[in-house]
């Protein structure tokens, strides 16, 4: 919910600036707003006080608990305020929010589908094994229902144990996929603040921030920082986060354009990351069927195939 509260507050804040408001009068103008939720307006006028005390916007940001703005957030308002357009910022800001919030869409569109198959199926399987009496044909009296309701239970858990394990790898594994989007959006940041003249290793120290959810990215930007700090070159230190865009640091250590280099990385990531979701959406159906029926093979390998044997020996 936070996370739709700080798109909203970003969308409204950048048509504001557009208009060429200062940040104070743009606080006070969102507060007049119709239609904008009451967090947003709690949030700015929080930070228009703030402002009337002197302190920095980013400051307000990081202070305001009507919505918590994370930390890389912030550090870019922060960056802007040392020399960048805060306008240039927001307009970052409002697209790198929407990729977010359409990364999060992507993750439930693609987890739905097998999620309602899956428990679909699972509600099928108990009432077969709740029916599994009904279907046995009693004709002999000489059944062994004691000895086949064990079975049918024993099935009924290897074959949920296998759904709900195969289903959480499947959700791990969509996860992972989308997961990597955040090396797209680290190289999204460096490529933007060094745009704003930023240097290279300010950039890399902003974008840590952004790598917290993923441990193993934010190790590589810290190693590659250091590298920078003990002068290693570029392409080394971007061969450290991320081996398939050192060619393109390469080429900026050779013709001196790092705004470019860096632009190329990530037109290169963004196709990447348009083939991954592709793959995924192609992928999940065949594999949820594939899942599904391997649990109904092992319900009727429990259930159905005793009573067959039993009678047609």
């Amino acid at each position: 919910m936070n996370g739709r509260n700080v798109l909203r507050f970003t969308q409204v804040i950048h048509t504001v600036l557009q208009s060429g408001m200062n940040l104070g009068q743009a606080m006070e103008m969102i507060q007049k707003m119709n239609g904008v939720p009451q967090k947003v307006v709690r949030a700015s006028c929080q930070i228009k006080t703030s402002l009337e005390q002197g302190r920095l916007f980013s400051n307000a940001l990081a202070d305001c608990d009507a919505i918590r703005f994370a930390p890389d957030y912030v550090a870019f308002v922060a960056a802007a305020e040392k020399g960048g357009s805060v306008q240039m910022t927001f307009d970052f800001l409002l697209k790198r929010e929407n990729e977010k919030e359409k990364r999060k869409n992507s993750m439930v569109s693609i987890c739905a589908y097998p999620l309602i198959v899956i428990i679909v199926a699972f509600l099928g399987g108990l009432l077969l094994a709740f029916n599994s009496r009904n279907i046995v044909p009693d004709v002999s009296g000489t059944f062994n229902f004691e000895s086949y309701e064990r079975q049918v239970f024993w099935g009924c858990v290897k074959a949920n144990v296998f759904l709900f394990s195969s289903a959480l790898f499947l959700f791990m594994w969509f996860r992972h996929l989308i997961h990597k989007n955040i090396v797209l959006d680290v190289f999204c940041i460096i490529s933007f603040l060094i745009k704003g003249k930023m240097s290279l290793d300010e950039a890399l120290k902003v974008s840590v921030l952004s790598a917290q959810k993923n441990d193993g990215l934010k190790r590589r930007i810290i190693r590659g920082r250091n590298m920078l700090l003990h002068g290693n070159p570029v392409p080394s230190v971007v061969e450290c986060i991320d081996k398939n865009c050192s060619l393109f640091a390469s080429f900026a250590e050779i013709n001196g354009d790092l705004k470019n280099a860096f632009g190329q990385m990530t037109s290169y990531l963004e196709d990447k990351k348009t083939r991954r979701e592709k793959m995924c959406m192609d992928m999940v159906e065949p594999l949820t069927m594939c899942v599904v029926a391997a649990y109904i093979i092992i319900l009727l390998k429990d259930i159905v195939m005793p009573v067959i044997f039993y009678f047609g020996g």
